[in-house]
This record gives structure tokens, sequence and C-alpha cells, in this order.
């Protein structure tokens, strides 16, 4: 075998041990946590979609407002202020002293999880699966340590099928 063939197929498997990896154990922070939180009523969160920061916003456009798994940076105030404020979060605040915002994005992950209750983590690959239970009210503020620079966070219940995909390969 020629040397650069060598080396094609040394990669190659590699490439394919590291892809049959089995899945790793991620740790996760709950920050803030309510079992009793709902997302406000039309007419309350009529406060935000009236406010001048958000006119032209309606409430079916808002990625926070339609979904209950949002991403947000862990390095930046103001966009977690605003998007604390279109989830609905707002009511409740999700600002916790155990979890300040002196995390660097290249560290963690930070997600807001709204009407379900983290489980578990798992990463293969660039993929991290949080397993979730439903819930009818409530939301967790969890930070995940970042174990691969990008990577999709898959949803799934508990009997594995996806609810949510969210962040690089979604």
């Amino acid at each position: 075998m020629t040397r650069p063939t060598y080396a094609v197929v040394q990669l190659c498997l590699i490439t394919l041990s590291v892809s049959l990896r089995a899945a790793e154990s991620v740790p996760f922070t709950v920050c803030k946590e309510s079992r009793t939180w709902t997302r406000p009523a039309p007419d309350v969160q009529a406060k935000i979609w009236n406010d001048s920061r958000y006119l032209g916003l309606k409430p079916e456009n808002p990625w926070e407002w339609t979904h209950d798994f949002i991403m947000v940076p862990t390095d930046s105030a103001s966009i977690q202020y605003h998007t604390e404020n279109t989830s609905g979060l707002w009511t409740e605040g999700v600002f916790s002293p155990r979890c300040n915002n002196d995390r660097k994005d290249t560290e963690w992950i930070a997600v807001w999880v709204l009407r379900h209750r983290v489980r578990s983590i798992e990463i293969t690959g660039n993929t991290y699966t949080v397993r979730v239970d439903p819930t009818a009210k409530g939301f967790q503020s969890i930070l995940i340590k970042r174990v691969h620079p990008l990577g999709t966070l898959r949803f799934v219940d508990a009997n594995g099928r996806v609810i949510d995909r969210i962040g690089a390969g979604a």
C-alpha cells in the first residue's frame, strides 16, 4: 500500500471510530427553574408587543414566543433581555446569581426550556441530545458544558421522539 493510500485508509478508520463512539453524558446546571410559570395571556404579553422596541412584531412571529426550547448567548445580557421579553419569561425573570453572565459562549451553552424538565444530556459526535419530560407549567434555565465547538441541540422525549432541534446543524 502506498503511503498516501495508507494515510487515507487511516483517516477513514479514525472518522469511522469517532462516528461510532457511544454517547457520552454531558454535565449541565439548572440555574433557575419554576414549576408554576406559564406563558402570559395575550392581553398581558401585549405590554411587550406594544412597547416601541418591539413594534411590528406579531405574537406568531418571534421564535421565542412559538417554541419551548430557546438557546441564548451566555455572554450577552441585552440579547437575553430581549429574548426574555419576547418569550414571555419577563413575567418570572430568568436571571440567577447561580449562573451569572460571566460565562463564555465558547465554554457553555445556555438554554431556556419551557414546559419541560431536563432529564439528561448526552453528546454523540457534535449532537447534544437533551432528554426532556413534558410539563403543563414551568421552565428551566440551564447551562450545558460545551464539549464540541459547534453543535446541534436535539430535544427528545422519553421514547426518543425528536421534539425540536436548534443550533449549527438543525
